[in-house]
Parts: C-alpha cells; structure tokens; sequence
C-alpha cells in the first residue's frame, strides 16, 4: 500500500514577532490572521500593519484628553485641602483650648438640665412660687434647728477667733479652747488667704485660686479655711469648695468640713432669702 503523501509543514512564526504581536492594541488584531496567510503562504516574515491615520489622530486626541481630565482631578483635591486643613487646625486649637480649661477649671453642672425645669429660677439661682406642704415645712424648721441657739457661720467664725486670741494671751487652756493649741501664722499665710476670700465672695465660675486648691492637704487646713472667712461666700464658691474638699479630704474629715461649713451656710442662706440658692442645694 503506498504511502500517504505528506504535504509540506507550515513554517512556525518566529517567538519574539508573536510576542510583538499579541501587544498590538485590539484594532491591529486584524493583522494577525493577514500575517498569518503570508507565513503560510510564502513563509516570509511577519508584516505589521500601519495604522490608518485618521484613527490613530483620534486615539492621541482622546489621550490626550484623558490625560488633561486626570490632571485636573489631581489638581482640584489639593487646592480644596488648603482650607480645609486650615478649619481642621483651627478647629484642633479650639477644642484643645476647651479641653484644657474644662480640666482645669472647676466642672459646672448646666442648670438647664437639671430636671426641676418647671421650677423659674430667677434671681441669681433662686426659684419662687414652689409650694410645700405642712410635712415638708416641719422638715424644714427642724433642720433650721442647729441646737440649743441659733448661731449662723459668723458667730462660729468669731468664736474661733477669740478662742485662738485666747489662746495666745494664755487665758484658756487647750479643752477650753476646743482644739489643740497651734502657733501663730505667718503674716504673710494670714494676707494670702484673707485675700483668697476676697476672690471667693465675688467667684461665679472658672478657676479656683491655687492657694485655695492645697488647703485639703494641709494638716491644719480647718483653721487655714477660716482666713478666708467662709460665712461670705457666693454660693457658686460654696459648692466648687464643696466638691473640693469632698474628693481630696477622708470621709471623716470631709463630714467635718460638710457640718461646720457647708451645713451652716446653707442654714445661713435660708434665714436671710427664705429660700435656698441652687447652687448650694447641689452642694
């Protein structure tokens, strides 16, 4: 049986004009199978197709468009940012400086939302027309009653006074006097916080004095406080002293301060006003 004849095998095309080939943007595509009929048909090289001129002056129109598009995008960001990152420092500054105070300045409560709205505060914390009953009168008469005298937070400041000058003349001795005996203060400790009370009857917020902030810690501190003749201060002073000394003084210590000081101006404020400030009633 004779042999099939064999017809003469295609030339393979060259590696690397495959390869240039196959990069060749989807319009030049059609290159391919012209480039194949001539390797088969003459096995010559590969002809790469022109691209015609009218498309490839539109290809460089639409990148170049595209290019100037992406361009402007970029550049619209970056001139948008400038006042933005302006705000965004300003704004940082601001909310640090209020960071800063509200540490350091005593932490006021918003007497607008306390939930006694439908009480009007009028006359720098104080409510009118709140009705009570005969039970919460009673209530109120026996906490007016401080013992067996009525003594306001004066009478107490000046029986400490001449307590502590009898003391120093040597005409009582230490039971007589309620306390031990102690030296005499420095002039200077004396103008110091004789001047602190000056500031804590007219304090209505902000910082405390620093002087007025160590008096906790001091070993002495009751009889420190009484410098600042605490019977004249504003109740806005009375109740950021309260939270002072409530947080930095032991528990008994701080039901002292709360009996001797805070108890009696409150009593204090209820007979001259006859009624209580809002600022003491939340100390």
């Amino acid at each position: 049986m004779p042999k099939a004849v064999k017809g003469k095998p295609k030339r393979a095309c060259p590696l690397e004009k495959q390869l240039a080939f196959d990069s060749k943007p989807w319009y030049d595509q059609a290159g391919k199978q012209s480039a194949n009929r001539d390797v088969d048909s003459d096995g010559d090289d590969i002809t790469e197709d022109v691209v015609p001129e009218k498309l490839s002056r539109r290809t460089l129109a639409l990148a170049r468009q595209q290019q100037a598009e992406e361009q402007a995008r970029q550049t619209k960001p970056v001139a948008r940012q400038v006042p933005t990152a302006r705000a965004a420092a300003a704004q940082a500054i601001a909310s640090s400086d209020e960071s800063d105070e509200e540490s350091e300045a005593e932490d006021d409560m918003d007497t607008d939302e306390y939930e006694g709205q439908d009480l009007v505060r009028i006359n720098d914390g104080y409510v009118e027309e709140v009705e009570i009953c005969e039970d919460d009168e009673e209530a109120l008469a026996n906490f007016m009653v401080g013992g067996p005298e009525r003594r306001n937070l004066a009478d107490i400041i000046m029986d400490k006074i001449f307590e502590k000058e009898a003391r120093e003349r040597g005409g009582m001795d230490d039971d007589e006097a309620g306390g031990p005996d102690q030296s005499r203060f420095d002039p200077k400790i004396v103008e110091v916080y004789t001047g602190v009370g000056k500031i804590l009857q007219r304090y209505t917020s902000g910082k405390l004095p620093k002087a007025f902030k160590v008096i906790p810690s001091l070993s002495y501190w009751e009889d420190i406080l009484w410098l600042t003749t605490p019977d004249k201060w504003s109740p806005h002073a009375m109740r950021a002293a309260t939270r002072l000394f409530a947080s930095n003084l032991n528990p008994k210590m701080a039901q002292r301060f709360f009996n001797i000081f805070l108890l009696e101006h409150v009593r204090q404020d209820i007979r001259e006003n006859k009624r209580l400030n809002f600022h003491l009633y939340m100390a």
